[in-house]
């Protein structure tokens, strides 16, 4: 699988050295359009690949003409040739309470210590149905 952070580091990659030349208006935006695919949160590798088929095809004659480039090129191409699925980690998690309220309590007293724990204290009931 592809990782998308991997994605992100090799699209960068190849972007640093396409940035190098001059492109007409149209390779521009074939660029442009394979940046967004792939900073999708969840993006279509064959959508990313048939973007990079047609960014390939623009700049052509400047590939087999300039070796950095050439190699930033089959780079990239190796990479998401490398795996049919792309991945992503979830980093955050976030709950919906439906049906439900959430009331606030008075804080708590710690256990035997007599002081006052300041963290306020949230209970979940069910709302009546």
């Amino acid at each position: 699988m592809i990782s998308l952070q991997d994605l992100k580091r090799n699209y960068v990659k190849l972007y640093s050295e396409i940035k190098n030349y001059i492109w007409p208006f149209d390779t521009v935006e074939d660029l442009a359009n394979l940046e967004i695919a792939c900073f999708n949160r969840f993006p279509d590798i064959d959508e990313i690949r048939n973007l990079f088929r047609k960014l390939r095809s623009d700049m052509f004659s400047e590939i087999h003409e300039y070796d950095e480039l050439k190699e930033a090129v089959e780079n990239f191409q190796e990479f998401i040739d490398a795996d049919e699925q792309i991945y992503s980690q979830l980093t955050s998690v976030t709950e919906e309470f439906t049906n439900e309220s959430i009331e606030e309590t008075k804080p708590r007293k710690e256990s035997g210590k007599g002081r006052r724990d300041n963290r306020p204290s949230i209970t979940v009931s069910r709302a009546a149905e």
